[in-house]
């Protein structure tokens, strides 16, 4: 009597994202962030001079927002999340004359810890205060762009629809591929998607509002 074959080795098909090491387990390259500069340093005004926010376009109810936080037009705070936050500038020169802008508490009344959500995002942000009594604009900053350096896992990226799968492939892409320096694209390639890649190319900080949760605060990008 013939049995029927049984193959002796399981074959898995896997994609082309894993050919790129689209998903990847190592540590990001990013460096830790305890707290930015402490003096102004690159937060610097371009020629056209604005006026600084009135105190109604960033108050939120109790409690109220740092002005390089607030959601206002122009952005108080230009800042590329793929960038390093040492790189933000600000259209305001009464904000960049400020000394020790950086260090200046986040939101007033203090708060030890910010929880930092995106409709973009499935994941919150939390924000913990590293002078260890209140968390500071420092600390927004290097806690948004460190959280968003970290890689996506498989089963994030396959609970997305194929559409939206598509954009996260393609902001991938194009965030490696800006780099001009060859080993340092080849670097940021082979380090995987990551989750500032969900925003799908909407990469500028735009500000924050208050939401009705104790601590929690909404945080809005445009590409």
């Amino acid at each position: 009597m013939t049995g029927k074959h049984v193959p002796t080795n399981k074959h898995v098909h896997f994609n082309r994202f894993d050919e790129v090491k689209y998903f990847n387990d190592r540590p990001s390259p990013a460096s830790s962030i305890s707290s930015l500069p402490s003096s102004t340093g690159p937060i610097t005004p371009p020629d056209a001079v604005q006026p600084l926010p009135s105190i109604g376009s960033y108050t939120t109810k109790n409690p109220t927002l740092h002005p390089l936080l607030v959601v206002s037009q122009p952005r108080a705070v230009l800042f590329d999340m793929t960038q390093h936050p040492s790189h933000v500038t600000t259209p305001y020169p009464a904000l960049s004359a400020r000394r020790g802008l950086l260090t200046e508490s986040a939101v007033t009344p203090p708060a030890r810890q910010m929880v930092i959500s995106c409709p973009e995002l499935p994941w919150r942000i939390t924000v913990r205060a590293t002078n260890g009594a209140y968390v500071t604009v420092s600390d927004v900053l290097g806690e948004i762009y460190e959280n968003l350096r970290r890689n996506i896992r498989r089963e994030e990226f396959y609970a997305l629809r194929s559409r939206e799968q598509e954009r996260v492939t393609e902001a991938y892409q194009r965030r490696y591929r800006r780099i001009r320096d060859v080993k340092q694209r080849e670097i940021e390639k082979q380090g995987g998607s990551k989750r500032i890649d969900f925003l799908k190319g909407a990469v500028w900080f735009s500000g924050m509002e208050k939401t009705a949760a104790e601590d929690e605060w909404m945080m809005f990008v445009r590409a």
